[in-house]
């Protein structure tokens, strides 16, 4: 019935929306983008926080959670170079943070998270960091951060790119990547193959054994290639057709723990994902459907222990958008979402499916010039415990023009349990309620203007989350998570951003700053009365990122500086990690010859050789050195299409 409803919901708003347009004052599409993604359209009064396009082409080898821990101020957990890395942004924990990829959520069902080192950066052209929840937005799991992966609008003009990226440094790290991209006014595809690997066989100080000795890490290598295809097709000005390929293989090596003396474990991570999307421009509308398939394999394999096991997940997902332009100053978008996962996993004794429906509707309403403001809702539907109904309102505008901003979102948010807090076996626990948060923010941002000031903005923030997820010990010695605490996130978070240019030399400044306190405020356990107040674990209260460029001749020189602060390691907060500063620098000459380019680079990693952990008894390593080479070629049609 409640299924029913909610289709009956959109199908109302459709028609209703289809009949006010033919009434509506004349919007010409062209002054409307018609293609802007709705996950970044419809958050207004959440940050938003572009990574630079040049940062992306300059850091071919980076992955995604390299890029984000370098130029935004959100905490990446990151095991060891090659290792899993997840987000913990705004006090929140990895399974609170979603990864869209063409607008579909990349969180793994079973783990309820995503790996960022399994992303390399170039899989999309404009990766987006959404900070703050946007659950009526953007679904499940995003209550800490969203990051957007969208690739650029295709062009339809005859031209091709060749681009050829080369990276070699300390530890046997090597990086090649080739793109192939062509088109014309009918088609364009973008081809991208690549292969990386690395020994990770640094040295460093030992501290858990008697004397610290100096030694080099084991078991650390990893390789990791895969193919990317995207094909763009327009059949005619208003029909067009997007095809997307994604496969990958990633093999690595788990080192020892620094208090342990060896390690044979390996893991080895394939996936394929496939996605496909059509949208049609109508007079004053746009309807668009997608759909994807995602298949994931993980082995995991250790000799020493004699033990290994195999992981498979398949996920089927689809999305009805329709979007209208009621005037120049109401957008309405409605729409549906399907997902059906399936998972064989051995320690769920039967395989397991979690199917789940949405509907969601947002308006976004421009009353007066550069005043927005958007309210959002969503109702989610699944075959396991089913989450509450979310809305959300957000908005941004001039204060005073050309000088200062506002901005400011209040919401409900909400997190589904994993199929493995599920239905693991011993332990899971089927009887889990979804996590359920409201979260509110409000700010305020200088504009740019027109005499190279600073843009500042900065932000307060406030949450409040029930039903927290948490694995404790349990009857037999086994682990089993419950929802036992209310946690209450707040902070603050502050972002400078600073161009100049005198003659032929630019600098670039761009400052991030993120204050948060995440504590428990409640806990429903005796067993958990000594944490109430005390500050979650891996969730540093302070963390801040400095990046300054400097630009002349064809020259570049780029230094990078992060500051992360202590991390409490147990609940109690009585044993913690030191806090780290690391700086990075890259010089990089640019040489341009009518339709080539090339670009050859020179980096210094870790600058001052800090010895540091980010998680406990995981080394990372010292100061170390890359070259790279990126080579383009572009050859654009002479003649008219």
């Amino acid at each position: 019935m409640k299924l029913k409803f909610g289709f009956f919901f959109i199908f109302l708003i459709i028609i209703i929306n289809t009949a006010k347009c033919q009434f509506a004052d004349t919007v010409l599409l062209h002054t409307i983008n018609i293609s802007e993604i709705r996950s970044l359209l419809f958050s207004k009064g959440n940050h938003h926080l572009q990574i630079d396009s040049s940062t992306i082409a300059s850091s071919p080898g980076n992955n995604l959670a390299e890029v984000l821990s370098t130029g935004t101020s959100i905490f990446i957990k990151a095991y060891s170079p090659g290792g899993s890395a997840t987000i913990s942004a705004r006090g929140t924990e990895a399974r609170h943070n979603a990864v869209l990829w063409n607008g579909f959520n990349l969180n793994s069902p079973s783990l309820g998270l995503c790996d960022l080192s399994l992303i390399p950066t170039f899989i999309s052209d404009q990766i987006t960091l959404i900070e703050g929840g946007s659950g009526p937005v953007n679904g499940n799991a995003a209550l800490g951060s969203t990051v957007v992966l969208e690739n650029d609008l295709p062009s339809f003009k005859k031209n091709t790119n060749i681009g050829l990226n080369l990276e070699t440094g300390c530890f046997g790290n090597f990086h090649g990547s080739i793109k192939f991209k062509t088109g014309n006014k009918f088609i364009e595809s973008k081809t991208v193959l690549f292969y990386e690997r690395a020994e990770n066989n640094f040295e460093f100080v030992n501290s858990t054994i008697r004397d610290q000795p100096t030694v080099k890490e084991q078991n650390a290598s990893f390789k990791n290639y895969g193919l990317l295809q995207n094909l763009d097709f327009k059949i005619n000005p208003s029909n067009f057709l997007n095809i997307a390929i994604w496969y990958q293989t990633y093999f690595r090596e788990l080192p020892p723990l620094m208090t342990s003396t060896s390690s044979a474990a390996i893991q080895r991570d394939s996936l394929l994902r496939l996605s496909g999307g059509y949208k049609l421009l109508l007079k004053k509308s746009v309807l668009k459907i997608k759909a994807a398939y995602f298949k994931e394999y993980q082995f995991y394999n250790d000799t020493k222990l004699n033990s290994h096991y195999e992981y498979l997940t398949n996920s089927v997902l689809s999305e009805l958008e329709y979007r209208v332009f009621i005037s120049n100053k109401i957008t309405l978008n409605s729409g549906l979402t399907y997902i059906n996962s399936e998972a064989a996993f051995d320690e769920y004794k039967t395989s397991q499916k979690r199917v789940s429906t949405s509907f969601f509707a947002e308006i976004l309403y421009e009353p007066i010039e550069q005043w927005k403001f958007n309210l959002n809702f969503r109702k989610e539907f699944t075959n396991v415990e089913n989450p509450p109904f979310i809305p959300s309102f957000g908005f941004e505008g001039v204060i005073i023009k050309n000088t200062l901003n506002a901005f400011g979102n209040i919401g409900r948010h909400y997190n589904l349990p994993s199929m493995n807090d599920l239905f693991w076996r011993p332990g899971g626990n089927e009887n889990l309620l979804p996590e359920d948060a409201w979260g509110e923010e409000i700010g305020i941002s200088s504009a740019a203007g027109k005499n190279q000031l600073p843009v500042i903005s900065f932000a307060l923030f406030n949450s409040n989350v029930k039903n927290w997820i948490k694995w404790q010990p349990g009857a037999g010695g086994f682990y089993s998570p419950d929802n036992l605490r209310e946690v209450h996130i707040s902070g603050f978070e502050t972002n400078v951003s600073y161009t100049h240019k005198i003659k032929i030399v630019n600098f670039n400044l761009a400052l991030h700053y993120t204050f948060v306190n995440s504590a428990i405020s409640k806990s429903y356990t005796a067993f958990e009365t000594v944490t109430v107040g005390k500050q979650l674990i891996y969730v540093p209260q302070n963390i801040f990122n400095g990046i300054f460029n400097i630009h002349w001749n064809g020259y570049s020189l780029n230094y990078n500086q992060t500051f992360t602060g202590k991390r409490f390691t147990t609940s109690d907060n009585s044993s913690s990690l030191d806090p780290y500063q690391v700086s990075n620098s890259t010089l990089e000459k640019v040489i341009t010859f009518n339709t080539f380019n090339f670009r050859l680079n020179f980096k210094v990693m870790n600058l001052f050789n800090t010895s540091y952990q980010v998680i406990a008894y995981r080394p990372m390593p010292g100061r170390w050195y890359s070259v790279g080479l990126k080579f383009d070629l572009k050859i654009k049609s002479q003649h008219k299409n």
